[in-house]
């Protein structure tokens, strides 16, 4: 009996079977198209409609990168932080995505385009932070949303890209599909800086691309762009859709009216009765 437990025993203490070494697979690295800024403008101009450049933030001569708001996704940041006035909602610190492209010049700078903006719905809100959690601490299913946002815009994108007037939405889509470019928030009323958890958590989120972070003043009206980890300063050029003057809204709504002769005599008999009857009321004053 007990020689019988010892070779129940050996069979226990038998190691398992060594696991096959896995190779280490080496991260690829990402490969941007190649265009100058004055090509990606042509693009914009050409493609969206009647845009012109509304606002640019940055002096040009500090930086060789671009941040390109397109007339769709201004439409959309516009509206979101009530940009150019305090509001209920803006009074304290919004945050949002923007997506949309990323190109390199042939010297390596970046330009990067956005073509639509999503709110990250945030918390416990003050002037300057705002929080990922809820009010007693949980987490914030706010963030679920964000994704599931991204994934039906990245879905669709390309089927509905075209606006009320025929224009390209994203004229860049046949480099790829839109991908997360930037990362922003508002500074109510303060200016536009870069605080220190700023530049922490810039610099872990632009770890393996060149993301950039994006601060906006919606009250002074003012932005301000930095590219990457080490926070390249960028100008930011904002095109806005040329606006419809009121003159030509109403002639698109209202038919231009056929008139006949008879109608023209009535209108020349009717014009000068008008005209004697207002020479002989002066005539007897």
């Amino acid at each position: 009996m007990n020689q019988i437990f010892e070779k129940k025993d050996e069979k226990k203490k038998v190691p398992p079977p060594a696991l096959p070494k896995q190779l280490k697979r080496e991260k690829e690295e990402k490969v941007y198209p190649v265009m100058s800024l004055e090509e990606i403008c042509a693009i914009a101009e050409a493609k969206c409609g009647k845009v012109f450049v509304a606002e640019r933030h940055g002096k040009q001569e500090e930086s060789h990168n671009h941040v390109i708001i397109l007339p769709e996704a201004w439409e959309e940041l516009r509206v979101m932080i009530t940009y150019g006035r305090i509001s209920p909602i803006n009074e304290f610190e919004q945050q949002f995505c923007g997506y949309g492209h990323i190109f390199l010049t042939e010297e390596g700078y970046v330009t990067t385009v956005v073509s639509h903006f999503i709110q990250v719905h945030t918390m416990n809100r003050t002037p300057i932070s705002s929080s990922y959690l809820s009010r007693d601490g949980t987490s914030n299913p706010g963030l679920d949303f964000l994704v599931y946002y991204r994934d039906e815009y990245v879905k669709n994108e390309a089927k509905y890209n075209r606006n009320d007037r025929n224009y390209m939405v994203d004229p860049y889509l046949k480099y790829g599909h839109s991908e997360y470019v930037l990362e922003g928030h508002t500074h109510p009323g303060l200016g536009v800086f870069f605080s220190a958890p700023d530049r922490a958590t810039g610099e872990a989120h632009a770890k393996d691309t060149p993301l950039c972070t994006f601060v906006c003043d919606p009250v002074r009206r003012e932005m301000r762009a930095a590219i990457g980890r080490t926070f390249a300063p960028a100008e930011v050029i904002v095109y806005e859709k040329k606006r419809t003057y009121d003159a030509d809204i109403q002639k698109k709504i209202t038919p231009e009216k056929h008139v006949t002769a008879e109608e023209e005599k009535l209108n020349e008999v009717y014009s000068t009765r008008k005209m004697w009857s207002i020479l002989l009321s002066r005539w007897f004053k």
